[in-house]
């Protein structure tokens, strides 16, 4: 299964979207904003809506080639078929690209210490990692919350800041960091 993730300023777009690609288990709702980095971070700027959904490999490019450009699509790479939990009421999906010098310890850090210390955050329900199938940003993090609040707490902070961590931070671009509420 491939994730498309759909960005769209009004509801409507997105429900039209959904009813093309109900194929999938799982197609969820979401609405939230951009969120710059740091612990105390709020959502900003105007309501998103999300629109998450994993559909078969063979329909996501033609749905990503044929719908607007706020669409996202890749393919999961991390931790291999892990479904999205239906009980979440938070969601945060962090998007980067990475030098393309520093890919491997980059992979490296998200896979054996990043992930592994958000997902131990009491209250992180599923965290995924995915590669683009095209385009940047190169990969998105994904991350199914028991509340949105758990991404703004101080024990997600805490999980979040090691030195390693502020390393590839040096090495990243094209940075989005969006939290969602269920809708």
């Amino acid at each position: 299964m491939n994730l498309i993730l759909g960005f769209f300023l009004c509801r409507e777009n997105a429900e039209e979207l959904a009813s093309e690609i109900r194929v999938g288990p799982s197609v969820q709702y979401w609405s939230g904003g951009r969120m710059p980095a740091g612990a105390e971070a709020k959502m900003q700027g105007a309501v998103i809506h999300l629109l998450l959904a994993a559909v078969p490999a063979s329909r996501t490019c033609d749905l990503f080639r044929s719908s607007n450009n706020g669409l996202w699509s890749g393919s999961q790479i991390m931790p291999g078929s892990l479904d999205c939990p239906s009980d979440a009421k938070g969601l945060v999906i962090n998007m980067m690209s990475i030098d393309e010098l520093h890919e491997d310890e980059f992979n490296d850090w998200y896979n054996t210490e990043h992930i592994a210390r958000i997902s131990r955050v009491p209250g992180v329900l599923a965290a995924r990692r995915f590669k683009a199938l095209d385009g940047e940003p190169k990969y998105a993090a994904v991350y199914h919350l028991a509340s949105p609040e758990i991404a703004q707490g101080a024990l997600w902070a805490s999980a979040a800041t090691t030195p390693w961590t502020a390393r590839m931070q040096k090495f990243r671009f094209g940075n989005r960091r969006y939290l969602f509420r269920s809708a």
